[in-house]
């Protein structure tokens, strides 16, 4: 996967707080630069409360998708099925193969881009949960004598979103 960012997951309601820093590093980024447009400077924004993802880097190709529906029938069914097997597929029409194989064809782009969404938003929930992890190892050494119920609260506060 790329490291450059494409998206941005912003965990929803925003705060005062986050909707003050948006504004600021939207007319931060926008005043800078006489080539700043709206779009570059509202991202900048949107990069100042969210957590950048890289999404998934999915190939949306014939070729990918052939040798995922290859591998989709050969966990389906148990058969060594190629992805040279399902090229061939698309010249003859064995009960409706090819018809069967242009149908699936035609929904793989939508296929991809719902996965890429999804490994978005679960990049940017590994991020969030790793932040709240290093925010409990910061918790004072005095504090770590309170209670485990106590402790185990703090946790649970922070791996849902809210502050340790």
């Amino acid at each position: 996967m790329s490291n450059k960012p494409t998206g941005v997951f912003v965990r929803l309601p925003v705060t005062d707080e986050q909707a003050q820093e948006m504004y600021r590093a939207y007319c931060a980024a926008y005043a800078s630069s006489s080539l700043t447009t709206r779009g570059t400077a509202t991202q900048a924004a949107l990069l100042a409360i969210g957590t950048p993802v890289t999404g998934g880097n999915l190939d949306p190709s014939r070729e990918s998708f052939e040798k995922f529906y290859a591998q989709m029938c050969a966990r389906a069914t148990g058969h060594n099925t190629t992805p040279e097997y399902v090229s061939g597929l698309r010249t003859g029409d064995t009960y409706g193969g090819r018809t069967y194989l242009n149908n699936v064809w035609q929904a793989w782009p939508e296929y991809v881009q719902y996965s890429q969404s999804h490994i978005a938003a679960l990049e940017a929930e590994v991020v969030r949960l790793r932040e709240a992890l290093d925010r409990i190892r910061l918790v004072p050494f005095p504090m770590m004598d309170l209670p485990a119920g106590i402790m185990h609260g703090i946790a649970h506060k922070a791996l849902k979103g809210g502050a340790p």
